[in-house]
């Protein structure tokens, strides 16, 4: 009522006019009747006027039907709102928008029924929450002036933990249980204990604990538990750990965890590991009962023989069906072995241990340390072996080592004793150097000789006369006496310090006889 319809026609026809609705709810166009428009959407209006006013116009007649300034109206908002009283908004406005004017619902407002009152009648109630999930308003009624908006008390108000999606406060209906609670918290988690959902309810004073089976709730159309006001739901978080899986360790492709399947046993689970390889010990294997599981403080032990699983021998003995959280352990054949290896030293390119393979030769490690060094004394190769090691791990004889000599040429070729020498296991090859080859030493004369420069050693007895004599000897303002050996210190020099001379006026040396060694 008192709304402003404005009717705008063009093209064939030119006219425009304003309609005010009347107290009867309709607006009177001159020559097409009453028409009644009040409690009608905006929409529904529109469709109207325009269908009257097509049936008269022109053909060719563009019709325009708009609102005009909306009126306000005076909405009285009682119960549990920050600000009760009159609130004054456009005609246009919902229950939504007029409870926001007045501040909001409180902590105590009932948003599972919003009444709106009319003439003391209630015409509409509103919940949030159905609002809110499904996008029902109810039903889409325009307030009118002196409508009543009353927010109550809430009626039921429950608490949900735990393993909610949104944990949180929710307000029930009368009639509303476990399973509105869900709805509205948008379910429970994926690792939730929903079978064992626990309700806290206060009764006489005393508070009481309730079991819920949510997942029977959920699964089953009309099973719920009632909840009351106050009441605590909380839902668990389900024990961490997967049941349905083994381990296996060791000597297998793909070491890891395994689904264990319903029948699964000891073959199905290690062929799924990809097998056992070259280097698996197939006489010997444990499964560990529940050892997987970390709560198990004491895990029962088989012994299996894996002897069959390369003929799939499915009937095997050792075959055993397997349990939950059992760890399969397989070993190596090289745990149960040392690496096996020669050494060479002397004059050869690369010393050190080499891996030992079957049929390892004499020939064969000397090409792999490189070959010899041409100070190698050929006639003169050594092995040293160790012998009698089966009877020393049984404990009959200790180990003994024996010497062989061997001859060899520059182009590493053996002699026909040494091309039939296989090497032994932590055999040591002993190439000496040949002590007639020495490569040129040079000595370095600087100062005031003739011809200073690098000199090659003649031999090992040459004294410092005969490289000065080589050089030309010394020049004419040359001091002897005040000459400087310099000598590169080795590990195996020994230095013997010798006290510099004293020179008198004349050159000749100044004997301390304080310091002159006493005659024994």
């Amino acid at each position: 009522v008192g709304d402003h319809i404005i009717v705008a026609l063009w093209g064939a026809a030119e006219f425009q006019e304003s309609y005010v609705v009347a107290r009867d709810g309709a607006i009177f166009p001159q020559g097409l009747g009453k028409i009644n428009v009040q409690g009608l959407t905006f929409e529904n209006v529109r469709s109207i006027v325009y269908s009257r006013f097509k049936s008269v116009v022109p053909a060719g007649t563009n019709i325009s039907i708009t609102i005009g300034q909306p009126r306000s109206i005076n909405i009285n908002v009682v119960g549990e709102v920050e600000e009760p009283g009159i609130q004054t908004v456009s005609a246009f406005s919902n229950a939504f928008n007029v409870i926001a004017r007045a501040g909001g619902v409180t902590e105590f407002g009932n948003l599972r029924n919003i009444q709106i009152k009319r003439s003391g009648r209630v015409i509409d109630e509103i919940d949030v929450y159905q609002y809110l999930t499904s996008g029902d308003f109810g039903k889409y009624i325009y307030l009118q002036n002196n409508d009543f908006i009353i927010v109550g008390n809430v009626e039921k108000k429950v608490l949900a933990t735990g393993q909610f999606r949104r944990p949180m406060y929710y307000q029930l209906k009368a009639n509303e249980g476990v399973k509105a609670l869900l709805k509205y918290s948008g379910g429970l988690n994926a690792d939730a204990l929903a079978s064992s959902m626990r309700v806290v309810r206060t009764e006489n004073e005393v508070q009481q604990l309730r079991n819920v089976n949510a997942n029977a709730i959920m699964r089953i159309p009309g099973e719920d538990f009632m909840l009351q006001d106050g009441d605590i739901v909380k839902v668990d978080l389900i024990k961490p750990g997967i049941s349905n899986k083994v381990e296996v360790r060791g000597e297998v492709t793909y070491p890891e965890f395994y689904e264990l399947r319903q029948g699964d046993r000891l073959f199905d689970v290690i062929n799924r590991a990809g097998g056992v390889t070259r280097n698996t010990f197939l006489p010997r294997a444990y499964i560990f009962r529940g050892a997987g599981d970390s709560t198990n403080l004491q895990s029962d032990r088989l012994e299996v023989d894996l002897s069959d699983i390369n003929s799939n021998q499915i009937n095997s003995v050792s075959n055993v069906l397997l349990q939950p959280n059992d760890v399969i352990q397989l070993f190596a054949v090289s745990e149960f072995s040392d690496p096996q290896y020669v050494e060479i030293f002397g004059e050869v390119r690369k010393e050190g241990k080499v891996r030992k393979y079957g049929g390892m030769s004499l020939q064969d490690l000397l090409y792999l340390s490189g070959g010899i060094k041409q100070s190698a004394e050929y006639g003169r190769l050594e092995i040293a072996s160790i012998v009698d090691v089966d009877s020393a791990k049984q404990g009959l004889k200790p180990t003994r080592t024996v010497i062989r000599s061997y001859a060899i040429q520059p182009d590493l070729t053996v002699d026909s004793a040494a091309a039939r020498v296989l090497l032994k296991p932590y055999d040591q090859v002993f190439v000496r150097k040949n002590p007639s080859f020495e490569l040129q030493q040079n000595i370095e004369l600087k100062g005031l000789v003739k011809y200073p420069g690098l000199y090659a050693r003649l031999d090992k007895y040459e004294k410092i006369s005969s490289y000065i004599q080589r050089a030309g000897g010394l020049k004419e303002n040359a001091n002897l006496a005040g000459a400087v050996l310099f000598r590169n210190k080795t590990e195996l020099f020994r230095e013997k310090i010798v006290e510099k001379l004293v020179l008198d006026s004349n050159g000749m040396p100044i004997i301390d006889s304080a310091c002159r060694t006493k005659p024994k």
